[in-house]
C-alpha cells in the first residue's frame, strides 16, 4: 500500500505536466509573435525612406515593461536579493538582444536571424556546461537537435516572397548575430550559476524578471542618453 502513489503526489505531477505544456506552447507562440513584430519594425521605412536603427531605445522600452511586470508579480515577495549576480546575467542578456537587433539594423535578412536564433539552445547548453556546472545526457543533446530543427521549420513557415532584404546579408550582420549567440551562451551559464547561488532564498520567476531587467533598463537608458538616441528619434519622424 505504501508503494502506491498518493492522490496528492499524482495531482502535483499532473500540475507540473500541465505547467510544462502551457509553458512550452507559450514560449513558441510568444517567440514567433515577437519575431514577426521585430521583422515589421526593422523592415519599416518612413515616408522619407528612413529605417529604424534605434536599438538601445528599443531595449530601454522592452526592459521597462518587463521590469514592471516583474515588480507587480512579486508584490507578495518583497525580500531583497543580492544584486551583483543579477547584474552579470542581466548585462549578458541585454548584450544578446542588442547584438541581434544590430544585426537586423546592419542589413542581415530576417530569415537568417531566425535560423541563427533557432539554434540558441546550443550556445546556452554550452554556457551552462562551462559556467553553470551542468551536465547532460545523450537524450538532452537529441532533444536539443529536435528543438532546433522544429523551431527552424516553424519559423520558416511564413512566406518571404518579395523580401526587400533578400540578398542584403552583410558580413557585419553575420558577425553581430554570431556574437549574439555567444552572449546567449554566457547568459545561460550565468543564469544557471545564479539559480544555484540563490537557491536558499527561493527566488521566483518575477524576482528574476525584476532584478535582471532593472539592470537592462538602467544600462539601456544610460547608453541612450550618451548616444543621443532619445533626443534624435523625434527629429526623424519615422513613426
Amino acid at each position: 500500500q505504501s508503494l502506491k502513489p498518493s492522490s496528492t503526489n499524482l495531482k502535483l505531477k499532473n500540475d507540473k505536466v500541465f505547467q510544462l505544456i502551457v509553458g512550452s506552447i507559450g514560449i513558441y507562440v510568444c517567440y514567433l509573435y515577437y519575431g514577426n513584430v521585430q521583422e515589421d519594425l526593422f523592415r519599416y521605412r518612413s515616408r522619407n525612406g528612413l529605417a529604424f536603427t534605434f536599438v538601445w531605445f528599443l531595449q530601454a522600452l522592452e526592459s521597462f515593461v518587463t521590469m514592471w511586470i516583474g515588480y507587480v508579480g512579486r508584490t507578495r515577495n518583497n525580500k531583497l536579493l543580492p544584486f551583483m549576480p543579477f547584474f552579470k546575467s542581466g548585462f549578458c542578456q541585454l548584450s544578446a538582444k542588442v547584438l541581434m537587433n544590430w544585426s537586423l539594423a546592419a542589413g542581415l535578412s530576417f530569415p537568417v536571424v531566425v535560423l541563427a536564433k533557432s539554434a540558441k539552445i546550443v550556445p546556452v547548453m554550452l554556457g551552462q556546461l562551462l559556467l553553470g556546472g551542468s551536465s547532460y545526457e545523450l537524450r538532452d543533446y537529441l532533444f536539443a537537435i529536435l528543438i532546433v530543427t522544429g523551431t527552424a521549420l516553424v519559423s520558416f513557415g511564413k512566406s518571404y516572397d518579395d523580401d526587400e532584404h533578400e540578398g542584403s546579408d552583410t558580413i557585419a550582420g553575420v558577425v553581430l548575430i554570431a556574437s549574439s549567440l555567444a552572449a546567449d551562451g554566457f547568459t545561460g551559464g550565468l543564469q544557471k550559476k545564479l539559480k544555484r547561488e540563490t537557491a536558499s532564498m527561493k527566488p521566483n520567476t518575477y524576482d528574476f524578471l525584476l532584478y535582471s531587467h532593472i539592470v537592462q533598463w538602467a544600462v539601456a537608458v544610460v547608453v541612450c542618453l550618451m548616444t543621443g538616441e532619445v533626443y534624435t528619434i523625434p527629429k526623424y519622424s519615422i513613426w
